[in-house]
């Protein structure tokens, strides 16, 4: 118990020192200004406004792959485009909706360095 109680104490004076002369100093840097702003990224919801089409890379039965380019950063993505009025007709009204909530949930799922990783999912009216 004394051992327990001795390492409260340490850990409680530990805290305070970083809250005074680590924390002030941190809060105020470029680094956790970066940090902010990268969370604040990941809250919003991309648009396709954000991207830039390059060309198309494949054609499948319900649409398209297109390499973009995101504007504010300059990375390159491939881009997964269905349309959406032949995916109502040929999987009906409420399956393809199933099917890319699925379709989604599997990519985000995985991660391999040979395939290509979901990094956003957004959706538009068409």
């Amino acid at each position: 118990q004394k051992a327990r109680d001795a390492f409260a104490t340490i850990s409680k004076s530990c805290v305070r020192t970083i809250e005074a002369d680590v924390m002030p100093s941190f809060l105020r840097s470029a680094q956790y200004a970066y940090v902010l702003s990268l969370k604040a990224k990941e809250a919003r919801i991309l648009t396709m406004g954000e991207l830039k089409a390059v060309r198309v890379l494949a054609q499948g039965r319900y649409g398209q792959i297109l390499e973009v380019i995101k504007r504010d950063c300059g990375r390159k993505y491939c881009l997964k485009v269905f349309e959406k009025t032949k995916l109502k007709k040929e999987l009906g009204e409420e399956a393809w909706v199933e099917k890319m909530v699925m379709q989604r949930d599997l990519l985000r799922s995985l991660y391999h360095p040979r395939i290509t990783n979901l990094s956003y999912c957004f959706h538009t009216a068409t």
